[in-house]
């Protein structure tokens, strides 16, 4: 089931949530056995290995003010109903319960994700270079991969293009495809997904965490990719025209970019709704509906629900307390990801492939970040079941990290979050 997920989260979300639920039975099924063969509840494996997970602490401290902050605006059934637009949390502790069972799975689950990434990666550059997007009601400037969306397509494709850099820059990829050339050409796929998804929010975001990432290998792989994005740079400027579509409005005549002038609306009235319920905000189903028609996609949507940007829609949805909380796990993910890449020092293949992983991790999370400046990647459903299914397969093998603690009783262990 880890294996066919890790190509149904690249197709119509649809098709993912099946995959997903049939997960959730098995993972039922398996719990049901384990305490038919005597486990108590809480000591049988299934749900030991849900216990272990770290960042429990922290998901359960914004779930609960996600909680919060809905019953607040509506009392406990808008509680509660705000409580379930965080199922995809589910997602983490399935996969982690599975990749903690088998090492092995992560190998063969990271060859197919990222192999399947290369191949979203090869369509998106169809898409977007030749202008065809035979299954789409609209057709779009930019790549939108299988799923039919060029913000959630972008995203995915950064999850996945820092995961196969990380690997490659580290060495670590010995553990995923032996061969280094076959890997190259993964890699360069999976970074084409995010350069002709066009979204010149994942661009940044890209741009800073394959910075963050080579500066965590060396200083001198800093200096060379730093040198060699010169080069792709005025290549893409010249040969490439969606470069320039996207960047010249930009720069002769920003109050003409639509993109930009929709954003600054957006974000006013965000900061408008924060500053009416300055604690708890609106709730998370009750950001106001947006009539700006240069935002919406005809046919595909009629209002705008989201800030385009995930502060201050946190903000104005879940006030200063879901900010606060937002903020926590944003910079407990960040850490616990860079503990994973500094966590082993020994040059096994073996660790070198843990420690790579979480490197890979840590892109993804900056990417997403930087880029969530700009868009509300944090709310996209496509995104979270890419990022809460790869930062599963990073934890999951934490147990091994020095310097780490799994202890579910210590705080240290805790960091993460949406």
């Amino acid at each position: 089931m880890v294996l066919v997920y890790a190509v149904a989260v690249y197709l119509p979300i649809t098709y993912a949530w099946i995959v997903l639920i049939v997960g959730m039975v098995v993972f039922g099924l398996r719990i049901g056995l384990e305490l038919a063969a005597k486990h108590s509840f809480l000591n049988c494996p299934a749900i030991l290995a849900v216990r272990q997970a770290p960042m429990s602490m922290p998901l359960l401290l914004y779930t609960l003010v996600v909680l919060l902050t809905g019953a607040m605006n509506g009392g406990l059934k808008e509680g509660w109903a705000s409580v379930v637009t965080l199922r995809a949390f589910l997602l983490y502790f399935i996969a982690y319960a599975a990749f903690s069972r088998s090492e092995k799975l992560r190998e063969k689950t990271l060859a197919v994700l990222l192999s399947f990434g290369a191949v979203a990666g090869v369509w998106g550059t169809i898409q977007q270079f030749f202008h065809f997007h035979p299954f789409e009601k609209f057709q779009y400037l930019q790549a939108s991969g299988f799923m039919g969306n060029p913000m959630a397509y972008a995203g995915q494709m950064e999850v996945t293009a820092c995961l196969a850099l990380a690997l490659l820059l580290s060495g670590g990829f010995k553990q995923v495809i032996g061969n280094r050339i076959a890997f190259i050409l993964i890699t360069v796929c999976n970074l084409a997904g995010v350069f002709f998804a066009s979204e010149r929010s994942a661009w940044l975001g890209i741009f800073a965490s394959v910075l963050v990432i080579a500066c965590l290998v060396s200083l001198r792989m800093f200096g060379l990719m730093l040198l060699s994005m010169i080069p792709i740079g005025l290549i893409s400027w010249f040969a490439v025209p969606v470069v320039q579509t996207r960047i010249v409005p930009m720069i002769t005549n920003i109050q003409g970019d639509v993109g930009v002038q929709a954003r600054f609306v957006v974000w006013q009235k965000a900061l408008d709704v924060w500053r009416e319920h300055p604690v708890f905000g609106v709730g998370v189903r009750n950001f106001p509906k947006l009539d700006i028609p240069e935002a919406i996609v005809p046919g595909e949507s009629t209002y705008l629900v989201h800030a385009h940007n995930n502060f201050l829609h946190v903000l104005a949805t879940m006030g200063i307390v879901g900010l606060l909380a937002f903020a926590y796990l944003e910079v407990a993910m960040l850490w616990l990801a860079f503990k994973t890449w500094r966590g082993k020092r020994s040059e096994t293949q073996e660790d070198l492939f843990d420690r790579a992983i979480g490197l890979g991790c840590l892109g993804g999370i900056v990417s997403l970040t930087v880029a969530g400046l700009f868009e509300y990647n944090f709310g996209t459903g496509h995104v979270r079941l890419m990022h809460w299914f790869v930062l599963a397969m990073m934890l999951a093998n934490l147990k091994t990290v020095s310097n780490v603690s799994l202890s579910p009783g210590e705080a240290l262990e805790a960091p993460g979050g949406k």
